[in-house]
Formats: C-alpha cells, structure tokens, sequence
C-alpha cells in the first residue's frame, strides 16, 4: 500500500464511528397537531401545554434556551403566539408565554405586586384596570388589562395574566393596539393552560 493510502483506512473507521450519530434533523417535538380545537404547543421540561386558535390568523414561535436557566434549573423558554395584522397595519398582536420560577414562600398576591412593579419599570404611562382572580385547570392565577404609552410599534393596551401552579408561575402578556387587540382570543389561549404532572 502506498503511504499517501494509508490514512484511507483509519478515516473510515473515523467516519463509521460518526455515522450512527448522523440522521435527520429533528423537528420541534414541543408542537402537535390537534383535532379541531387547534394547535396544541406542549413543553415537557416546564410541564404544560396551550392550544392556540384553528385559524390561519394565529402564528407560533417557540424557542427553548438550553443555556440560559431558571433558578429552578429549568431551561428559558420564549413563546410568541402572534396574531397577523389588520390590513392595512403593521402591528401584530402577540401573546408572550414566559414560566418562571416561583421563589419558595411567595404567593400569588406578591407574585403579581413584584411583576407590577417590573411592569411599571417597563412600560411608560403604565396604567392598571381591576384585576381578576382565574381558576386554570386547578391552578390559581390573576389578570387584568392594563394600558401604557404607545412606543415604536409596541402596543398601547395589553392583557397580563399570571398562574401559578406548584412552585411554577406562568406569566402570559397580550400586546394591542386600540383597534386591534384580541383580548377574548387571548383569554382563550390562557384558559387551554394545562398541566402535564
């Protein structure tokens, strides 16, 4: 055998060792198809699902962040369920899903105090309207609508809603505008919230 040859047979074993690892690449195992309710976005590392609207107006975007962790440990996860704009309108009404860790001994009356509080830091002209307790598949949660200065395309009403179930908090907030904000649709999606333990 040559000398110039004698690397072809360790570069196939390299290569077969390799191979099992190869496939296909996969797709995201968190979105099923439903029946006719719709879309069904389900998470097993933070234990829940949602289904989102059987409409062709309704969007999702779901990105799990291995690298970035909860203090839970729990990987960060970024759901947008977006709505298409109105014709005419470049603004999409969007529904941010973001779970969160619930620091031992809080409730969720101090939950929602400190997520105000992160609110009014965030949005300008912040302005509340009467919240509401929810009762999410034996889950505990609050909402209310709150309004804040329009800024570069964001809206100007919005729906936020936090549940709470075991040591987990799910913060949900529905962006709109005045004449497109999609709050029954929202309330939809959040009442879909299950828990898969």
């Amino acid at each position: 055998m040559c000398r110039n040859q004698q690397w072809i047979p360790v570069f196939l074993i390299l290569l077969a060792q390799l191979t099992p690892g190869c496939g296909p690449i996969p797709t995201d195992p968190d979105i099923e198809d439903s029946s006719s309710e719709g879309t069904v976005y389900v998470n097993e590392e933070w234990g829940f699902q949602l289904t989102i609207p059987e409409d062709s107006t309704w969007s999702l975007n779901a990105q799990t962040l291995f690298h970035n962790r909860a203090s839970n440990g729990l990987p960060k996860v970024n759901v947008q369920i977006s709505k298409f704009p109105l014709q005419g309108t470049r603004f999409r009404p969007t529904l941010v899903v973001d779970p969160r860790a619930l620091p031992r001994g809080n409730t969720i009356e101090r939950f929602v105090t400190s997520l105000e509080e992160e609110l009014r830091g965030r949005f300008i002209g912040y302005s509340a309207e009467e919240k509401r307790t929810l009762r999410i598949d034996a889950a505990e949660g609050v909402e209310w609508v709150f309004r804040a200065a329009s800024y570069r395309g964001y809206g100007s009403r919005y729906l936020a809603s936090a549940v709470v179930y075991r040591q987990q908090v799910y913060v949900m907030l529905g962006s709109g505008i005045s004449v497109h904000f999609p709050l029954e649709e929202y309330r939809g999606i959040i009442s879909s919230l299950k828990f898969l333990r």
